[in-house]
């Protein structure tokens, strides 16, 4: 009987011995199931943060784009600004142009009249004529200061030109200078 009795504990021996090794085995598994637990929350908060900062980057994106927009805004109404500056400067420059042709014109004419005048008294070579030629003296002098009068009114419109370019100049340096810009949120 002792036959039995020993192969019995051989047998529990061996199953011990199995039952150790599948308890090593457990714990084996155990740690690494540990271990990935540990690694799936690892991951799981490293994807909430980059989750989160898409967010951010989103709403970043979205200011970036707004900003852009009211620079463009104010860009376009720059640009809108100087064109109409332009065309005002033009405008006033062939104004400018027109009042001093019309002014050089009236002097031409004041002073083709004066000779047509002088020409016709002049002409004039009877008794009366000598008396109208005295008048026709007084109304030269007169005749003269009318021509000097648009020339006088020319060179005053030159000055006054020139004094309004000069401050037109400073006053537009003067709004580049000063202008603020301002950009909308």
């Amino acid at each position: 009987m002792d036959q039995p009795g020993d192969n019995l504990i051989v047998s529990v021996e061996r199953l011990v011995g199995k039952l150790e090794k599948m308890h090593e085995r457990q714990l084996t598994e155990n740690d690494k199931m540990e271990k990935m637990m540990t690694s799936l929350d690892s991951l799981s908060r490293v994807m909430a943060r980059v989750e989160s900062e898409k967010k951010y980057e989103d709403e970043f994106n979205r200011k970036i784009g707004s900003l852009n927009e009211s620079l463009q805004r104010v860009m376009s109404t720059q640009i809108e600004l100087s064109k109409t500056r332009e065309e005002e400067r033009t405008l006033d420059k062939v104004i400018q142009g027109a009042r001093i042709f019309g002014q050089v014109l009236s002097a031409v004419a004041a002073g083709i009249q004066f000779s047509v005048e002088n020409v016709g008294l002049v002409l004039r070579k009877d008794d009366e004529g000598r008396k109208s030629l005295k008048a026709g003296t007084e109304q030269s002098q007169a005749d003269l200061s009318m021509i000097l009068q648009p020339l006088n009114n020319l060179v005053k419109n030159f000055v006054d030109e020139k004094k309004k370019q000069q401050e037109s100049t400073a006053a537009g340096q003067a709004d580049k200078n000063d202008a603020p810009v301002d950009v909308g949120q």
